[in-house]
Order: structure tokens, then sequence, then C-alpha cells
């Protein structure tokens, strides 16, 4: 029981300083590091009328050790991301959240972000939006 209560402690100390060490991370000023590749995507017209120019997308983006991604929006371009592997840090309206495998979030007409990857290992994101195709 010590020793719960201990890992709880520190736990609960060091949360903090973590957290802070995640809002000292610098916004990117390039995109780099980044791949990208279209695992599936589908015109939504014939199926839904009201969707004319937009597409179901389905996209693996990789993020080798410390790629970058530059600030950008969905206010067009709802999404829900699915971290695949390894760990990557999102940083959403000025605070940086990290999120690692098994983690995923959506993106909103509110969302404007950048994402980084600081591990020494790459990271790979399962990203379904539906982007405006016309």
């Amino acid at each position: 029981m010590k020793f719960i209560t201990a890992v709880f402690a520190v736990s609960i100390l060091t949360a903090p300083a973590l957290a802070g060490d995640l809002q000292k991370i610098k916004e990117p000023t390039e995109t780099k590091g980044v791949s990208l590749s279209v695992l599936q995507k589908n015109a939504l017209e014939a199926q839904i009328p009201a969707m004319n120019g937009y597409e179901l997308r389905g996209r693996r983006i990789t993020f080798e050790a410390g790629a970058s991604f530059t600030k950008h929006n969905h206010a067009t371009r709802p999404g829900f991301v699915f971290v695949e592997s390894g760990e990557i840090i999102e940083n959403r309206n000025g605070k940086s959240q990290k999120f690692k495998a098994g983690d995923s979030w959506i993106e909103d007409a509110k969302t404007d972000h950048w994402l980084r990857n600081v591990s020494d290992a790459s990271a790979v994101i399962i990203m379904v939006d539906l982007p405006v195709i016309k």
C-alpha cells in the first residue's frame, strides 16, 4: 500500500511539470519529415446529393522523429484522427497535448492546430476527413 501511495504522490506532483514542458514546445515554422499516403477516398455526391463537392478520405500520415506540420485549420474539412503508433504532440488553440498509440481526436470547424513528433521514433496517424473536392 505504501508503494501505491508513493507512486500516486509522485504522479500527482510531476504531472504539472510534464504538462508545462509540453507548453514549451515551439510552434513549427515549416512542415518537414511528414509523408502522406491515401488509403481510400470516395466522392459522396452519388450517395448523398447534399454532399456534392465533398469526398470521404482516409490517409496514413507518418511523422519521422523530429517531424512537424505547421499551423492550419479545419474550418471546411472536419476529420477524425487515430494514433496508430508512436507519440504526437498536438497544439490546439495554444494548448499542447500528447497523444500516443490508441488515442484519437476530432478536428472540427474550431480546430486551429499544429503537430510535432518530439520523440526519437516515428509516429503514424490515420486520418479520416471530408475535404472539398470542387
